[in-house]
């Protein structure tokens, strides 16, 4: 068996791969940060009294999930 189309074969999933956790790494960033600008879009535009704690605990989570 000749390992030359095997070898080609890795150098493309390796490549794939790359490419695939380099997208991962932008997703994240561009999710955490719009998560932090929805965060403060609904800081300024709801009234503290309908700011539940509930909802508070749930962008904490997606937070941290992004991170």
């Amino acid at each position: 068996m000749r390992l030359e189309p095997l070898r080609s074969l890795l150098k493309k999933l390796h490549v794939v791969f790359r490419i695939l956790s380099v997208s991962m790494q932008i997703m994240h960033i561009v999710g955490y940060r719009s998560v932090q600008t929805w965060q403060t879009y609904m800081f300024a535009h709801t009234d503290t009294n309908n700011y539940t704690k509930r909802d508070a605990g749930k962008l904490d989570a997606i937070a941290h999930r992004a991170n």
